[in-house]
């Protein structure tokens, strides 16, 4: 995961697709909740919390960008915009600068354990382990939260989880899909025989049937003892 590492397009709308890369959806608002580290600084670890952003998943990443960030570069691009297509000369009016935090990035093969939590009470939200990348601003593992304050938190994790699956070489092999706790293992089928052919199996005895090999006693008799069980004399 990289922090404020995002570069947005030119009119501030999103993040500046990497190459080959697809952005799938995006949602609003989102509320993010990250720690790492019990958040405590002096061991490295980081707290955040944005109250209000947009998640945009895509082939290669998830990326959060604050509102704020977004609504800094999209007022800047349209003062650009206004001054270069201006003939009176006047100066446009500088945009306002956003927080300190800006955004989020984070590459698929950085995350795992994703979760869906669905609530009694509250938003629905989604939750997963985040692994720092070289350079990225944080140094050891955190846990982000993604609240979906007007919905979209069941969509966002049925299009992530499908893009992990897919039979790509940089999503599969990097980023291998999680079995959600409940969901049902996968059937169990019988390897094939390494010989031309097998040995045929005795069928399984039935519920009022002897096991093979097993004679019964006559009636009043009792059964013979073994030798491991005949008592020591």
């Amino acid at each position: 995961m990289a922090l404020n590492w995002t570069v947005l397009a030119p009119d501030g709308a999103g993040p500046l697709p990497l190459p080959e890369e697809k952005i799938f959806s995006s949602y609003e608002p989102v509320r993010l909740e990250f720690e790492s580290g019990n958040g405590y600084p002096g061991a490295g670890g980081t707290s955040i919390l944005v109250k209000r952003g947009k998640l945009y998943v895509t082939s290669h990443r998830l990326v959060y960008c604050a509102a704020t960030f977004l609504d800094a570069a999209t007022n800047a691009a349209r003062s650009a915009e206004t001054a270069a297509s201006s003939s009176s000369g006047t100066t446009a009016p500088a945009p306002q600068a956003c927080s300190s935090f800006q955004s989020l990035s984070m590459p698929l093969r950085s995350l795992h354990d994703t979760r869906l939590h669905d609530p009694w009470f509250g938003t629905k939200f989604v939750e997963m382990v985040v692994e720092p990348v070289s350079g990225g601003g944080l140094h050891i593992p955190g846990t982000a939260k993604f609240y979906f304050d007007q919905g979209g938190a069941s969509e966002m994790y049925a299009v992530f989880s499908a893009i992990l699956q897919r039979d790509r070489p940089d999503v599969v092999l990097t980023a291998p899909h999680r079995v959600p706790a409940d969901e049902p293992l996968p059937l169990y089928s019988r390897p094939p025989s390494s010989g031309a052919h097998a040995a045929p199996q005795p069928p399984a005895p039935g519920a009022d049937e002897l096991p093979p090999s097993y004679t019964a006693p006559p009636d009043g008799a009792s059964a013979p003892v073994s030798d491991s069980k005949r008592p020591i004399e």
